[in-house]
């Protein structure tokens, strides 16, 4: 397309096609004025068509980030609390998609973590019990071998191992 300017003063968009074939050719001619208010126009409604879009993409880009982000914020927020402690605090998540698997995969783990700290403390509950009884069990153990350590066993006297003993202590106590 050329721009052609007639003797009136307008301005034309003039199109050539030659048909070798049949020995014709094709001028169009359109006045330059029509060609620019359609372009025009083309160009404002593909601004508005960007504008909306721009605007549809971004309302749904807040609502897709609430729609995700915020079970995920109230799902950290639970994590610390068990992170502190606090085993008694559920997701309160209840949906179908990855968010819910990933809360009911959160409370099944906060479940068994409780389940296995109670286990674990009855667990040392039952050997603290048990190890007290066995040092109850050697200290008597030891008070009788200390005894039989330091008598006779026919007679129950004193032998001559506590005799030397008291006898050191004795010499050690006059000394000071």
């Amino acid at each position: 397309p050329t721009v052609l300017t007639l003797k009136n003063g307008r301005k034309y968009l003039m199109s050539y096609l030659y048909d070798p074939s049949i020995l014709i050719g094709f001028i169009a001619l359109q006045p330059f004025e029509e060609v620019d208010n359609a372009v025009a126009l083309v160009r404002r409604s593909m601004l508005i068509l960007m504008i909306s879009l721009l605007v549809v993409m971004t309302v749904l880009a807040v609502w897709v980030s609430a729609l995700l982000a915020r079970p995920l914020e109230i799902l950290t927020e639970k994590m610390r609390l068990v992170r502190d402690g606090n085993l008694d605090v559920s997701s309160g998540i209840q949906r179908r998609d990855e968010i819910g698997v990933l809360a009911d995969v959160f409370d099944t783990m906060r479940q068994s973590l409780r389940q296995y700290i109670h286990e674990f403390g009855a667990h040392r509950d039952r050997l603290e019990a048990e190890v007290a009884q066995r040092t109850a069990e050697l200290q008597k153990t030891n008070r009788i071998l200390q005894m039989m350590s330091r008598t006779d066993d026919l007679t129950g006297i004193p032998n001559r191992r506590d005799i030397m003993e008291k006898i050191r202590y004795e010499m050690y106590r006059s000394q000071r």
